[in-house]
């Protein structure tokens, strides 16, 4: 088997997007092979229109091994190359440090550059690698969807604030302008990341009070797992509140029966006070100002329609909420903790994000999208007339303040959005990536979403909702409620996983309280004798740093990652990343172990208080079990 046919098998196995993009190209190639005229040199690549050489003719990878040196870098687990070439930069990186593990990008943007290196450089390894990630000829969209997924998966979000970009130049220059968007890019995903692992633990907390406080809404209702693919390939319809909805929500009359309708929890009011109704609304908010979307209602307004909550929200939203409900679980680890299944789902931040993952999980298809401009409209307005909180939103959105960005529109260049609206459309670019749902945007306004198809609510359907098939009716027939038997079980279960979670909190306080005596031996025994003349002892430094990181070893045990690992990731990460971030800098190793120390001393201080409150909570959860559970 020759050098094109075991990068092509090996393509086609991982990468089958991009081997069909390579697959499609014409058959002539715009570079060439140059051959070294020395031995011991690699060859050269050289664009056939331009004449430019991709690299030095002399000696290409003495070139290449210069330029990583002179990079200076410290930390090298997690590397961005832009432009392929011939892949020495790639080649060499791994040659000289020696790397292992981590996560390495490659990113081309010429397709036909791509080829030529499949034809000619044997990089079959790479391409079945898991610790190396392709981005050929793709749209920034996409990368920031699939860098966003591999690195809330993998370790290698610890490492996203020492990443290395290194540039092909030839490549570079020939595509400058994406390089620079993809760099941006990446820049957006870990801001992104850093936002969703930076949360306040204590807003954590507070979805995992609420949890506990329905844990009888949890144990007395259906779950969603129920309806997955009950509705295999029939339409389903997102109706979100942005201002277009005005456009076209009276069309909702028509095809109450020929689509699932699946509604934001602000959409009950709006379609409410025209007359209209969903047959489920999601809301997944932990504040209680959610709560005030159901109130004041007649309690024939929640006839026939479902509410779809995660057990984070507020006890008061299900309160006010005089209808039936289904329990849907958010990728929580609190809830595979629990052990009762319900069904979970990779939930974005907002009700909209949501709504589309439960159509999508009950095999909608096609998914089409209403009021979700995610922007604000002509005139300012942020709502569907008829919203809880009125028309402009000024408490959470200002149409002028810093707050608001511009972003892509779907009938215009640009419009405003906001940057917590902008997250919802990023999360929206993802789930449409990722979904094999038909997504029509039907929006007839706001910011553009990757991946959707483009036209009037009208259009779609025409032509996607023909025969009518009882949503409502599926959805009442196949929802079995527990009955007093299966939710005196669960609470058996529960209280007995309650007991052990107060044994992995008491173990978890001993070992944080044990690593954090570690930092105190660290400051008395190293660093205040440096301070006083004496010189600094660099190997017991390292001796208890390494001792500390020992303790971190926690954070992988199954039990602490189910009971606790949610709760406290938020401030465990961050932590983690900035020890990493200290590795990197161009400092002094007596200073750069005086605050990696720095920073334990503080993870585990924080670590003991937070877990303090976690025994609480699970001690007032097992109260509340043990008064519910009958003989």
């Amino acid at each position: 088997m020759n050098v094109r046919e075991k990068n092509l098998n090996a393509l086609k196995a991982r990468y089958p997007e991009i081997y069909q993009r390579v697959a499609a190209l014409p058959q002539n190639s715009n570079y060439e092979i140059v051959l070294p005229q020395r031995a011991g040199v690699v060859p050269n690549m050289r664009n056939k229109t331009t004449g430019r050489l991709f690299y030095n003719g002399f000696n290409p990878m003495a070139e290449v091994e210069q330029d990583l040196r002179s990079r200076n870098m410290r930390v090298k687990q997690f590397n961005i190359f832009l432009g392929c070439g011939f892949m020495y930069q790639v080649f060499a990186m791994f040659k000289m440090f020696s790397i292992q593990g981590g996560l390495h990008v490659i990113i081309e943007k010429n397709v036909d550059a791509f080829r030529f290196v499949l034809n000619t450089v044997d990089i079959s390894e790479m391409l079945e690698n898991g610790n190396t990630l392709f981005f050929v000829g793709e749209e920034l969209p996409v990368i920031y969807t699939q860098m966003v997924n591999v690195l809330t998966a993998t370790d290698s979000k610890f490492f996203i604030k020492t990443i290395n970009f290194i540039e092909q130049p030839v490549a570079f220059s020939e595509n400058k302008e994406y390089y620079i968007d993809v760099v941006r890019t990446m820049k957006s995903v870990v801001k992104e990341l850093l936002n969703y692992f930076g949360n306040d633990p204590h807003d954590s907390m507070i979805g995992i009070e609420h949890t506990f406080l329905n844990i009888e809404e949890i144990f007395g209702h259906p779950g969603i797992n129920q309806l997955k693919d009950a509705f295999k390939g029939r339409p389903g319809v997102v109706v979100a509140t942005g201002p277009s909805l005005n456009k076209n929500v009276e069309l909702l009359n028509e095809i109450y029966d020929k689509a699932v309708i699946v509604g934001v929890d602000a959409s009950l009011r709006v379609l409410n006070r025209r007359g209209l109704k969903p047959h489920m609304v999601c809301s997944l908010e932990r504040v209680v100002a959610t709560s005030k979307l159901f109130a004041d209602f007649e309690d024939s307004a929640f006839d026939n329609v479902y509410f779809a909550g995660t057990p984070v929200v507020h006890p008061q939203t299900y309160a006010n909420f005089k209808g039936k409900r289904v329990v849907v679980y958010r990728n929580f680890a609190t809830f595979k903790w629990l052990g009762i299944e319900k069904g979970i789902l990779d939930i974005g931040p907002s009700s909209g994000n949501m709504s589309f993952k439960l159509l999508e999980y009950m095999g909608c298809d096609p998914i089409i999208l209403i009021g979700q401009d995610l922007a604000f409209g002509e005139d300012g307005n942020t709502h569907a007339t008829g919203s809880t909180y009125g028309e402009k939103e000024t408490a959470n959105f200002s149409y002028a303040d810093a707050n608001s960005v511009m972003v892509e529109g779907n009938y215009v260049p640009q419009v405003r959005s906001s940057k917590v609206w902008n997250t919802f459309l990023n999360y929206y670019h993802k789930d449409v990536v990722n979904s094999k749902a038909t997504v029509i945007n039907a929006t007839e306004g706001g910011a553009k979403i990757h991946g959707t198809k483009l036209m009037t609510f009208r259009e779609a359907i025409d032509k996607y909702l023909g025969e009518s098939f009882n949503p409502l009716g599926v959805i009442e027939g196949t929802l079995k409620y527990p009955d007093d038997d299966i939710q005196n079980s669960q609470r058996r279960m529960v209280l007995d996983k309650v007991n052990q979670g107060l044994d992995t909190c008491r173990r978890s306080i001993t070992v944080f309280k044990d690593a954090h005596a570690l930092t105190d031996k660290y400051f008395t025994d190293v660093w205040m004798p440096a301070q006083d003349g004496k010189t600094y002892d660099v190997e017991k430094g390292l001796e208890l740093l390494v001792k500390m990181e020992d303790a971190n070893e926690i954070f992988k045990a199954p039990d602490f990652f189910n009971v606790l690992m949610h709760y406290v990731q938020s401030y465990a990460i961050r932590s983690l990343i900035e020890v990493n971030n200290i590795q990197n800098e161009d400092i002094a190793e007596d200073k750069r172990q005086f605050k990696t120390a720095h920073v334990f001393r503080d993870m585990y201080m924080v670590m003991i208080q937070l877990i303090d409150k976690m025994e609480q909570l699970l001690s007032i959860l097992k109260q509340n079990l043990e008064k519910n559970l009958k003989a």
